[in-house]
């Protein structure tokens, strides 16, 4: 089929057009002419249209009857509505979403009774991260398209349904579409990306297996590369997402399509990341940069210097991702996508904090927060919610932490967000646990796990076991605690998430150091420490500091304990990390106690308790009992202070500390002569041997 036009002028500016629709088969060629005025353009083009499935037999058959509305309600009346509309949607193509938004804009005050200027306004919002104009014109598309062909009012609904994140219905459109429009590839793609983005990676993979058994050219499409890669990078199957991501770029190539061959090359940078090969990662990012440059896509651009900036955060060159995401903000900026603006803002500060300066993250992600309630980004707004409590965790700002936890949790249930649902439950779970609410903990992080093996997020399963194992760890359950500690670590490493594997490790290193395996325990919490200081994450690698110098000064080196505790109290004092600083400090003091430098002991446990006292409002149980168990060793309180201690632990169901205030009651004892000292010891030693604890028991006997 083939045609043209000819503008024959007048004073109603009449045009006629022309079109030739020839069977190669027989050779017949017949033409088809119709003429009106330009106010008349749809009506001429609608008259052609028709004729035209009339001489192809097909005004009757084929998909007609799913076209059960005007054909022409879908288009704007007016043609300068149409001409803003279709330039519009071409700024959409050539990734100018400024100035299709600006076009759109124009087309639906033109018209205000089009629905698909509003569906396509909604994709421009959408594009610049603005969700709620993006759902407000997404709403009157949908709420204007009843009278429309059948076809383009599920079209309108699907697109509806992905900007208001309603997964299922949004599924149950494409799914419709895609049944009625089987040849359609665009469908089958689109539920698959649905399908993904809901978390239902294994359908969406099969979405893809279907799309393949499509006829030659549509089965080879690079696309289905792209669909297939994204489901796998979901379910972390990265081999297999690098497989696809690979197959794309290729085929892209082959078809003359660098866009795709872009596209490819990002997802596999994403994809040798995470299987810790950032040499091949970068050079992929590098490729994907080039060929979105030379295409003008500068979002595309912003976007591959976030993914190359990830790979440098992971090797633990945080100024130089620090750098890349900055670059990606500028471009953000200029071109006007506040919701990626926010993501970068986000990005740099998580650097950040990973480098200890808690207050200017802060800062940002309070940023990041304004950005959200301005664009009316509702998963924006619980990301930065998220972020700001982790911040107040840190700080061991407990109640406002919860807080902040809870306001995002409520965010992610209303938006039937289930993955970011379990990565609140499981952060709740961590205040609880140091508020020393073991079972809410414990429930916590067993309903984030449950969600996130039902919806095959392997990385957030690795987070959830690692919680678990430390909630388990404080229940005395060392045997339950080992096999999450062991089972995250093999995820870990599968997933490449090597900041993930130095918390199994460092969980492994406490178990260990429970049982009385000092040797191993060090081992543990050395290679945990190496992995936090190769990937510069200062707050951490304090905490592994600290746990390496309680192993040490158990095993008999109190001037290298001393040391450690001395070093990581610095650090996190530096980070405002209060109630952390107090337990080192601690650890610090006894450790200088036991090389014989009581003065530096006393001032150490005195700075300590100090910090308990004035954070009176953070709640830290564990953290305030660490302190005050560490002053009674001392000789800085009395006896009803060590009582008080265990009663505590017991209360909250603390198992070590708890053996811990019930071995320096036994000691004193035992020290004074009192009649029970030895009997005290002895029950506590047998206890302990059959709790696992083998440290306590061997301190119990004496040895």
């Amino acid at each position: 089929m083939l045609g043209s036009y000819v503008a024959l002028g007048g004073g109603d500016r009449q045009i006629r057009l022309d079109v030739r629709l020839q069977d190669t088969r027989a050779g017949e060629t017949t033409t088809l002419t119709e003429a009106g005025s330009e106010r008349q353009l749809f009506d001429l083009v609608s008259r052609v249209g028709k004729r035209l499935r009339r001489q192809l037999g097909v005004e009757e058959g084929g998909n007609a009857n799913l076209r059960d509305g005007d054909a022409r309600a879908a288009l704007p009346a007016s043609p300068e509505a149409a001409r803003l509309y279709s330039e519009g949607v071409e700024r959409l193509r050539l990734f100018d979403p400024v100035g299709a938004r600006d076009l759109l804009a124009r087309a639906v005050a033109a018209e205000p009774g089009n629905a698909l200027s509003h569906s396509a306004l909604a994709t421009a919002w959408n594009a610049l991260g603005y969700d709620a104009k993006a759902r407000d014109e997404a709403k009157a598309a949908f709420d204007l398209a009843a009278n429309l062909p059948r076809e383009e009012r599920l079209l309108i609904e699907g697109r509806y349904r992905e900007v208001t994140q309603d997964w299922d219905h949004a599924i149950q459109t494409w799914w419709k579409l895609w049944s009625l429009f089987p040849d359609n590839l665009d469908y089958g793609l689109r539920l698959a990306a649905v399908q993904t983005d809901a978390g239902r990676v294994a359908d969406a993979l099969a979405t893809t297996a279907a799309l393949r058994t499509l006829p030659a050219p549509a089965r080879d499409d690079p696309r289905i590369d792209l669909a297939e890669a994204m489901a796998a990078g979901a379910g972390a199957d990265f081999k297999r997402q690098q497989a696809s991501a690979a197959r794309a770029a290729t085929r892209g190539a082959a078809q003359g399509a660098p866009m795709m061959v872009a596209q490819g090359r990002l997802l596999e940078c994403r994809a040798l990341r995470n299987l810790g090969q950032p040499d091949a990662a970068l050079a992929a990012c590098e490729a994907g940069r080039k060929l979105h440059e030379q295409a003008g896509d500068r979002a595309g651009v912003a976007e591959a210097l976030t993914h190359a900036a990830n790979v440098l955060y992971d090797r633990g060159d945080l100024p130089g991702a620090d750098r890349l995401y900055q670059q990606a903000l500028d471009t953000y900026r200029e071109i006007g996508n506040r919701g990626a603006e926010a993501g970068a803002l986000n990005n740099i500060a998580v650097v950040l904090k990973s480098q200890g300066d808690l207050d200017r993250a802060r800062q940002l992600y309070e940023q990041v927060l304004a950005i959200s309630h301005e664009i009316g980004s509702r998963g924006g707004e619980a990301y930065a919610l998220n972020n700001l409590a982790g911040v107040l965790l840190r700080r061991g700002e407990l109640d406002e932490a919860a807080k902040l936890f809870e306001q995002s949790l409520a965010i992610r249930r209303e938006q039937q967000d289930r993955g970011g649902a379990a990565y609140a439950l499981d952060n709740l779970g961590v205040v609880l646990r140091r508020k020393g609410d073991l079972p809410g903990a414990r429930q916590r992080h067993e309903e984030a796990l449950a969600l996130r093996r039902e919806i095959g997020q392997k990385i957030g399963e690795v987070a959830s076991l690692n919680n678990l194992g430390a909630v388990l760890l404080d229940q005395g359950e060392l045997a339950a605690a080992r096999g999450d500690f062991n089972a995250a670590l093999t995820l870990a490493r599968q997933t490449g998430n090597k900041s993930a594997s130095a918390y199994s490790l460092f969980g492994l290193g406490e178990v260990l150091a429970r049982e009385g395996d000092a040797a191993e325990a060090r081992r543990r919490h050395e290679e945990a420490l190496a992995l936090r200081t190769q990937l510069g994450e200062k707050g951490t690698a304090a905490e592994s500091q600290l746990a390496l110098a309680n192993v040490l000064l158990d095993a008999g080196d109190p001037a290298r304990a001393a040391d450690l505790a001395r070093t990581a109290a610095e650090e996190l004092g530096r980070q405002g990390a209060a109630s952390d600083q107090a337990r080192a400090l601690a650890a610090g003091a006894q450790a200088e106690a036991a090389r014989g430098n009581l003065t530096a002991a006393r001032e150490a446990i005195g700075r300590a308790a100090a910090i308990v006292r004035g954070n009176q409002g953070s709640h830290d149980l564990q953290s305030r009992l660490s302190v005050e168990l560490a002053a009674a060793r001392l000789g800085q309180s009395e006896e009803p202070v060590l009582r008080s201690v265990a009663g505590q632990a017991a209360r909250a169901g603390l198992l070590d500390v708890r053996l811990q205030a019930e071995l320096a009651l036994a000691q004193r004892a035992a020290q004074g002569k009192t009649g029970d000292g030895g009997a005290k010891l002895a029950a506590l030693q047998k206890e302990a041997q059959g709790l696992g604890y083998g440290a306590i028991a061997r301190k119990a006997r004496g040895g």
